[in-house]
């Protein structure tokens, strides 16, 4: 019975640690192969890539099946055997050059050889695509600038990103754009109105180094700026001064959450503080009763949005509006 017991209790701790590393595999890949994958190689080497016409070497590497498959040069990865494997070879530029006209760091270079090593993990549910994992979940990266050739162009390290991926598309900047242009767009940007004619005037006879700098300062800093963003969320917290639907009740203090929103905007408020007023802002912890009234005017945000008010079943009214709040706030 012992020995039994022993047996079994031999099995299922080897079939947890195989769980476990397996787990742990694919943690691996999440983190450090599929980021660098979609950053420096989708564009040339996935679905949609194949889609637009310009899948490079026949060779896809969305998919666990396709890198074993390969291209034109053969199978990509020989799991179990980086060495023996195209893709790191092609990562060093020992044979080809992949990402072209840059290398990745040796670093990553590293995360591949032991990827490749522990079998290449790469779960299938989410291959497919580059937009098979939105950019939001994926984890954070600090990569390197691209090192470029024949490199006048730019000017800081985003530059660089911009044109190793106009180059990777065949394509080059555009021209500077002239003062007038500039101020043009950046006023529309930011607070959605044209620049006046003294704007105008002012900018392109201010020859001083920070003139686009301050350009920028004095447009962040006028109300016409929240007022142009603050729509944007408006939109998404469905705002309207009535309840739509049966009735269209007017909701007379609904601009009240309106200039809220503004005002969030303008005063720079962080968005967790933003999010956090408008969901509980009457249940926080009072502070002043400037700052308490802001708060409860903000959860006028679960008041807005289309409302049956003329239904007769009262009960299933409130749970009509209960399911919209829900929905809303997810």
């Amino acid at each position: 019975m012992n020995l039994h017991f022993t047996k079994c209790s031999l099995l299922l701790c080897m079939l947890f640690c195989s769980t476990c590393a397996a787990d742990q595999r694919v943690e691996f890949f999440e983190k450090n192969i599929r980021p660098v994958l979609v950053a420096s190689c989708y564009s040339c080497h996935s679905q949609p890539a194949a889609s637009k016409g310009v899948l490079k070497g026949e060779l896809r590497l969305d998919s666990r099946e396709s890198m074993l498959r390969g291209g034109n040069s053969g199978p990509a990865i020989v799991p179990g055997k980086p060495d023996a494997s195209l893709l790191i070879s092609a990562i060093m530029h020992a044979s080809l050059e992949m990402p072209p006209n840059k290398k990745l760091d040796k670093k990553i270079v590293a995360n591949f050889k032991t990827w490749v090593r522990n079998g290449a993990a790469f779960p299938e549910n989410q291959a497919g695509s580059s937009d098979s994992v939105h950019w939001s979940l994926q984890p954070i990266m600090n990569p390197p600038a691209p090192e470029l050739k024949n490199d006048q162009w730019s000017q800081t390290d985003i530059d660089r990103f911009i044109l190793d991926k106009l180059r990777t598309s065949s394509l080059t900047p555009s021209g500077d754009a002239s003062k007038l242009r500039l101020i043009r767009r950046l006023t529309f940007d930011l607070t959605g109105l044209p620049p006046t004619e003294q704007e105008i005037d002012d900018f392109l006879g201010d020859d001083s180094e920070n003139a686009w700098e301050s350009l920028i300062d004095r447009l962040l800093k006028s109300k016409r700026y929240g007022e142009r963003w603050a729509r944007h969320w408006l939109d998404v917290a469905r705002y309207a001064d009535t309840t739509a639907n049966d009735g269209n009740f007017v909701m007379r203090y609904a601009y009240r959450y309106r200039d809220y929103v503004i005002e969030a905007f303008n005063e720079d408020m962080p968005f967790d503080q933003f999010i956090l007023e408008q969901i509980a802002g009457d249940l926080m912890k009072p502070v002043s009763p400037e700052v308490d009234l802001r708060r409860r005017i903000a959860t006028g945000f679960l008041m807005l949005g289309p409302k049956g008010l003329a239904e007769t079943d009262k009960e299933q009214l409130r749970l009509d509006m209960a399911d919209e709040q829900i929905d809303v706030t997810t």
